[in-house]
């Protein structure tokens, strides 16, 4: 999934459904790591797609 974001290839609505499904799995494993986790990649979406 990583490739196309990068590339383009799925919908922004497609990216973020993708990315609660792995939020939630994080938040099951390690609570604790969210939210920084959360933080990093919109830091880096931010930077990256502007």
């Amino acid at each position: 999934m990583g490739a196309k974001i990068a590339r383009g290839h799925v919908t922004e609505e497609e990216y973020n459904t993708a990315m609660n499904t792995l939020f939630v799995k994080l938040h099951m494993l390690d609570p604790q790591s969210v939210i920084p986790t959360f933080h990093l990649l919109n830091h880096i979406r931010g930077t990256c797609w502007k």
